[in-house]
């Protein structure tokens, strides 16, 4: 446990030496039934080398106080399911919400909204997804991934991997999203 800490701790000092500022806004989306609902954010990140925008999204498990033993829709009883409901409506957004005595819903007090993801955290996606480099093709990087190379929704997620790479770079570079790679090697 002490090593993986100082992993974190090594991750956390070497960006906070980059000096990115960082705003995470949340942009509400509609949540449908059929999909797992997901906090959605418009990420920005600057740099005294340039700005860089992209989206990111969360799971429902991001959200405050949500229990994952409810992801099961068929072993909800009433009350969980309104519990469900209640973290969808989060999602959608962004305001956190409580189930009050009378089953009512309702806001929280201040500050009552989901908080933005963490830094180190957005950084990590944005590295992990530009290994997309690594691979010479669309193909083998579906492949490895597991998608099917035939997907077009595969082909659209490679070809965001790869203009985030190419923001990411141009706004802390190749040799440091090198340096973050390594780092998080372990996260």
């Amino acid at each position: 446990m002490q090593n993986e800490r100082n992993l974190h701790e090594d991750v956390k000092v070497f960006i906070e030496e980059l000096k990115i500022e960082y705003k995470a806004e949340f942009v509400p989306k509609v949540q449908t039934e059929k999909k797992i609902p997901q906090l959605h954010w418009r990420i920005t990140l600057k740099t005294n080398h340039g700005v860089m925008e992209c989206d990111y999204r969360e799971g429902i498990g991001h959200v405050i106080g949500y229990r994952p033993n409810l992801a099961i829709k068929s072993s909800r009883t009433i009350y969980e399911q309104e519990e469900y409901e209640m973290w969808r409506k989060t999602c959608e957004t962004g305001i956190l919400y409580w189930i009050g005595p009378s089953r009512t819903v309702y806001a929280v007090g201040k500050p009552n909204k989901q908080p933005p993801p963490k830094l180190i955290d957005v950084l990590y996606a944005l590295v992990m997804d530009s290994d997309v480099v690594s691979y010479s093709t669309f193909e083998d990087w579906a492949e490895s991934m597991g998608y099917d190379a035939d997907s077009r929704k595969a082909e659209k997620i490679y070809h965001a991997c790869l203009e985030n790479f190419t923001k990411l770079r141009s706004v802390i570079g190749g040799l440091t999203i090198d340096k973050l790679q390594e780092l998080y090697q372990d996260y």
